[in-house]
């Protein structure tokens, strides 16, 4: 294995690795289980932060002269960061698009629940813990979107009606499996709940001042 190829797989070690740090959701849907205890931070500190970390990490993906078969991954993965850029820097989700926070919140539930990587009792103390992130997440959606499109603030509307409803009878239900950890669950899917209804009510109020446009323009579209 040449230099070239050994310095590579360190850095795109060290790039994944750090993706899946401030994306826990994404790390635990690709089987990555060293984060399941978390949502994400989204404050607009670590966001730029994480934006600048994807910045450094291009700029030392740009280098071919890789053998076939690597250069590929390299592009990949070039591409990947690339796409993370534009999704923090000029789409910016984090400001426009209420939605993506519910969408983090119940999926990282979801999988934890669906995926059968760890027995019952481990994934319902993950789950444990990841509700306990979930009010934290939501007041930072709160504090972050500003003027989204209608539409993106719609769909979050329906997304937190029916997580409410997967809080309430979803979560029990998968507790259900591993009895000696349920009450583990109690306090946070209580304060998850509660967390959901005012959002509940927030995102009502956000209609009014949901006026801004979602569309990006043909060279993002086609990015």
């Amino acid at each position: 294995m040449s230099r070239k190829v050994r310095e590579f797989e360190k850095l795109a070690d060290e790039v994944l690795g750090a993706m899946w740090r401030c994306s826990p959701v994404e790390a635990t849907a690709v089987g990555v289980h060293d984060h399941d205890d978390e949502l994400g931070d989204f404050d607009p500190a670590s966001l730029s932060a994480e934006a600048a970390g994807l910045r450094a990490f291009e700029s030392q993906l740009v280098e071919d002269g890789l053998p076939l078969r690597i250069d590929n991954d390299r592009r990949l993965l070039l591409a990947q960061v690339r796409s993370g850029l534009c999704e923090l820097e000029e789409l910016e989700w984090w400001r426009t698009n209420p939605a993506s926070y519910i969408e983090v919140v119940l999926y990282g539930l979801f999988l934890l629940i669906e995926r059968r990587f760890a027995p019952p009792a481990v994934r319902v103390r993950s789950l444990a813990r990841r509700l306990a992130c979930v009010p934290g997440v939501l007041a930072q959606a709160r504090a972050n979107v500003e003027e989204p499109p209608a539409v993106f603030t719609a769909v979050a509307q329906q997304m937190v009606e029916g997580g409410i409803v997967f809080l309430e009878k979803g979560i029990p239900a998968f507790a259900r499996s591993a009895p000696s950890a349920a009450r583990e669950l109690e306090a946070p899917l209580e304060k998850a709940l509660g967390s959901m209804h005012e959002h509940a009510d927030y995102l009502s109020r956000l209609e009014r001042r949901s006026t801004g446009d979602f569309a990006v323009g043909e060279r993002i579209f086609d990015f």
